[in-house]
């Protein structure tokens, strides 16, 4: 999935969502894989559309992660976007630190405070710690496998939701269509156009292959010339 389920709450009621794709979760899959084609259109001129909307994974223990895949953890079901920093294979993302939480002897957490202390740590103290953080004694800075990390570009995210509430409330009322919903995908459209003409620069994964011309993305010349012809009699 490229957008989780709850991300379309800061934009729509979820009651009103639940009203609109009537229970039918498979509906908004539909309407998120037409708008990923839609977006897909202005942007694959210039942009590496795969990674620009690769898919956010469900961790799993028996799966190899690549350095830069990003996964979200079923079991503390915090929310939170997690980025590999390395090969990762059954190392699962850690928990938030909070203070309000306790932690058993050997449980891996991350900390952050905003200054170079912010990292992966473990309770290496042989019992409980709880309120305790990870600066003080009983903990120990351990590798940063997974690292709390959106590899999402923010406008892009922002856009697709609003052309996938869009579309959805286009199938229920399409005639009363609510005007901040077709304001938000005109503004999504503007500034795809805008990408598009290379007006707007996001930053956004590029292509590498060697078909690209590396000064101007998309624009390569062909050399050559016509087959020689003797004109001489």
């Amino acid at each position: 999935m490229f957008i989780l389920p709850t991300e379309y709450k800061a934009l729509i009621q979820e009651q009103i969502l639940d009203l609109t794709i009537e229970g039918d979760t498979a509906l908004i899959t539909q309407i998120e894989q037409a708008v990923v084609a839609e977006m897909t259109s202005y942007l694959n001129a210039r942009y590496d559309c795969q990674k620009v909307f690769s898919l956010i994974e469900t961790w799993n223990a028996f799966t190899g992660y690549a350095p830069g895949s990003a996964v979200i953890n079923p079991i503390i079901n915090n929310g939170v976007i997690y980025t590999a920093t390395i090969q990762v294979a059954g190392d699962m993302p850690p928990p938030i630190w909070s203070n309000t939480e306790s932690y058993a002897a050997n449980t891996v957490v991350y900390y952050s405070d905003g200054t170079t202390s912010t990292g992966t740590y473990q309770n290496t103290s042989g019992g409980t710690l709880a309120g305790t953080p990870p600066l003080q004694p009983g903990w120990t800075r351990t590798v940063d496998l997974w690292i709390p990390k959106d590899p999402r570009n923010p406008i892009v995210t922002l856009h697709f939701k609003n052309m996938v509430i869009y579309h959805l409330s286009m199938r229920v009322n399409a005639r009363n269509m609510p005007e901040v919903r077709a304001l938000a995908y005109q503004r999504a459209i503007k500034w795809l156009e805008g990408v598009q003409a290379e007006k707007v620069n996001p930053e956004l994964p590029k292509y590498t292959s060697v078909t690209f011309d590396t000064a101007n993305d998309h624009r390569y010349i062909l050399f050559g010339s016509q087959a020689y012809h003797n004109t001489r009699w």
